[in-house]
C-alpha cells in the first residue's frame, strides 16, 4: 500500500459513529439532530394543483375572449405595418442583386427557385 500524499483531517479518528436522530414534526418538514431542517416543497405522493396551468380561455366570457382576440390582431397588424418599409427595401435589394424567385415543381414540388 502506498503512502497518501495528504494526511487525514485531525480529529477524524476520535469521532464515534453516532446514529442520526430525525424528528418529524410535519410530514413536509424534517428536523435533524444537528438542528438543520429539510423541507419538501412538492411531496411526490401529492398531486400538483392544475389550477395554475389551467386553460384560461375555457373560463373567460366569450365577450372578453373576442376583445382580447381583436386587440391581439391589432397589435400583429401594427407590427407588420411597422416593418413594411424594411420588407420593401429587402425586396428591392434582392432585385438589385439580381436574385430572381420562381415557383417550381421540378425536380420536385417547392424546390428552390432562387437564381
Amino acid at each position: 500500500m502506498e503512502k497518501s500524499l495528504y494526511a487525514a483531517p485531525l480529529g477524524m479518528d476520535d469521532q464515534e459513529d453516532d446514529a442520526l436522530e430525525i424528528t418529524i414534526v410535519d410530514p413536509k418538514m424534517v428536523t435533524l439532530d444537528d438542528g438543520s431542517v429539510e423541507i419538501t416543497l412538492i411531496p411526490e405522493d401529492e398531486e400538483v394543483d392544475d389550477e395554475f396551468s389551467a386553460n384560461l380561455a375555457e373560463t373567460l366570457d366569450d365577450g372578453d375572449l373576442q376583445s382580447l382576440a381583436s386587440e391581439l390582431l391589432e397589435m400583429v397588424d401594427g407590427d407588420v405595418n411597422s416593418r413594411k418599409d424594411w420588407a420593401d427595401t429587402y425586396v428591392k435589394g434582392l432585385d438589385v442583386l439580381g436574385f430572381k424567385y420562381e415557383e417550381r415543381t421540378e425536380p420536385w414540388q417547392d424546390a428552390c427557385g432562387v437564381y
